[in-house]
């Protein structure tokens, strides 16, 4: 008898998840800046990694930014950074 063959990882199903993903990050690719595409929503640690759809492991990307780290693996720190830098803006525009 064969192994059992897993089963994909779900997607998100909070809609609400979905929305204050893309209004914390302003309604934009966090990657290339741009404002008037569609965005999916990138788990930055993959699902297939262990990664959770809870709102720090989530970015807005274009379709082309989300195809292209999903070709570069290594690009993970650089957007956790971007996000980070983004926080802080956000902390700074507060006081």
């Amino acid at each position: 008898m064969s192994p059992p063959v897993p089963k994909p990882p779900k997607r998100i199903k909070s809609t609400d998840m979905l929305i204050k993903v893309h209004l914390r990050d302003g309604c934009e690719c966090l990657y290339c800046g741009k404002k008037t595409v569609r965005l999916d929503t990138h788990h930055i640690k993959l699902r297939a990694q262990g990664g959770s759809d809870v709102l720090e492991n989530l970015v807005s990307l274009c379709w082309t930014c989300h195809a292209f780290v999903h070709a570069h693996p290594d690009k993970a720190e650089e957007l956790r950074e971007i996000l980070n830098k983004r926080y802080r803006y956000i902390q700074e525009q507060m006081l």
